[in-house]
């Protein structure tokens, strides 16, 4: 009998088990409209149990309007990815699905979020657009901002941080960079003149006299307060000695000379 039981047990478990993996969705076999479509109506919880797949990413996000939003992402932005947004709200429900720059922007656009996309992916799809970099002095940051059309996307380390729909939008945000970086560099400038004012006055210390005994012996005051000089050895200077007149010790110079059969000079003595 308990062996029955038993055998019971482990056909339920067994049943459960295959259940869930038949129920299983791989989020990498679909595009994002066939998931929207599997998913439609589903809930945060239904996706993520259904999923075979464990998120990469999940939080809650808000909006530009301050609307809250909850986002899951399956896989890096740079690779193959699929990105779902809910609302943040009760059940959270699906509110869509994307796998690809066009529908990430869509739904950024929609619900005016930022969902992460890749520099490299964008580049790619948009060859069109004009390119400018963007210094950062306050945040010691370097971005990089493409525009299409009348519309700016600002990326930050590789990925998408910031979009502008509107070229008033992305003025104000030059204008207001331009400020910060002007009002770095002044206070820049200021602190480098403090420093090197500072560079110029005596120290304190200086002022105290110093004393040194100079080479023969005498004490000298010193330091940059007493106009002191560093001591060095004196020299007595010496009087010149006067040399005697030169004798010749041989014949002048030009003189020829004549040896005779047993070696002596014979013009020379």
């Amino acid at each position: 009998m308990k062996k029955l039981v038993c055998l019971a047990v482990l056909l339920g478990v067994a049943g459960a088990l295959f259940a869930q993996s038949a129920d299983s969705v791989d989020v990498f076999a679909y595009n994002a409209s066939q998931l929207a479509a599997r998913f439609n109506g589903k809930t945060r919880d239904d996706v993520v149990r259904a999923a075979s797949a464990v998120p990469a990413y999940e939080a809650t996000v808000t909006a530009a309007n301050a609307v809250p939003y909850h986002v899951v992402r399956y896989g890096k932005p740079s690779q193959d990815y699929r990105v779902f947004v809910f609302k943040s709200s009760g059940q959270q429900p699906l509110l869509g699905v994307a796998d690809n720059m066009p529908s990430v922007l869509a739904l950024n656009k929609k619900y005016q979020l930022t969902l992460a996309l890749a520099k490299q992916e964008f580049a790619r799809r948009m060859p069109q657009s004009f390119m400018t970099t963007v210094q950062d002095v306050a945040r010691s940051a370097t971005y990089r901002v493409y525009q299409n059309g009348n519309e700016f996307y600002l990326f930050e380390n590789g990925l998408l941080t910031r979009t502008f729909t509107n070229a008033q939008d992305f003025s104000a945000f030059m204008a207001a960079i331009t400020a910060s970086n002007s009002a770095v560099t002044a206070q820049q400038a200021q602190q480098q003149t403090v420093w090197e004012q500072a560079q110029q006055v005596p120290n304190a210390e200086d002022n105290i006299p110093r004393y040194y005994y100079n080479s023969w012996g005498g004490i000298v005051v010193g330091g940059p307060g007493y106009g002191y000089r560093r001591p060095h050895r004196h020299t007595h200077k010496k009087e010149p000695v006067a040399l005697q007149p030169l004798t010749p010790s041989g014949p002048p110079a030009g003189t020829v000379l004549i040896r005779d059969i047993d070696g002596k000079y014979m013009n020379y003595k």
